[in-house]
């Protein structure tokens, strides 16, 4: 059932309201009021959508995350599922992803500052979550050569590491060659059979 067009304006515009509070103070001095008069949305609707700016902010994740993870729905099937559609699997989720970073580096920027930890450790628990949900439907088609919560720890590690370097740079690398090392990097894996086996 799709939410009522007024509801959808007013989640956007709190929203935007605290990424614009974000570029110009810490999450931390933000309130629900702040938000509020930025957005010009009553504090009675506030509530009506969210219990406090940590549920707020865990739906801006959500839309990111739900963006990423949508078109990859339906690649791994029964009758679909060797290293080549894993890889591709991934692929799709990588690529998605460094998308959404782009379109969302000027805001992407503020959550790595120290006064922010919060807004990181938010993000990162909301990817080891959706991380652990796919290695979960994978595994009635592949094996892990190792430990489930060792794989997504390295691949949630790895991943800050990679955003941080690229996003951060004063020149950030052009995005089509950003995304050719991630297809390469990801083939290379897939042809090693580092993390897993098919199930046969």
């Amino acid at each position: 059932m799709k939410e009522d067009l007024r509801i959808v304006k007013t989640k956007k515009a709190l929203k935007n309201a605290l990424l614009d509070l974000l570029k110009k103070e810490t999450f931390e001095k933000i309130n629900v009021s702040k938000i509020c008069e930025q957005a010009k949305v009553n504090r009675v609707t506030f509530y009506s959508h969210y219990q406090d700016k940590y549920d707020l902010f865990q739906s801006y994740i959500d839309d990111i995350k739900n963006a990423v993870l949508e078109p990859t729905n339906s690649i791994v099937t029964k009758s679909n599922s060797s290293l080549e559609t894993l890889t591709f699997f991934f692929s799709v989720i990588f690529l998605n992803m460094i998308d959404a970073i782009s379109a969302e580096r000027e805001i992407i920027i503020h959550f790595g500052k120290q006064e922010n930890s919060m807004l990181m450790y938010m993000i990162n628990s909301s990817a080891y979550k959706s991380l652990k949900e796919i290695f979960h439907n994978l595994k009635n088609y592949y094996r892990l050569k190792y430990d489930e919560e060792y794989i997504i720890s390295f691949i949630v590690g790895g991943t800050n590491s990679m955003i941080h370097n690229w996003i951060l740079k004063d020149k950030m690398l052009e995005i089509e060659h950003f995304k050719n090392q991630i297809k390469s990097f990801l083939n290379d894996l897939n042809q090693s059979e580092l993390l897993f086996e098919k199930i046969s």
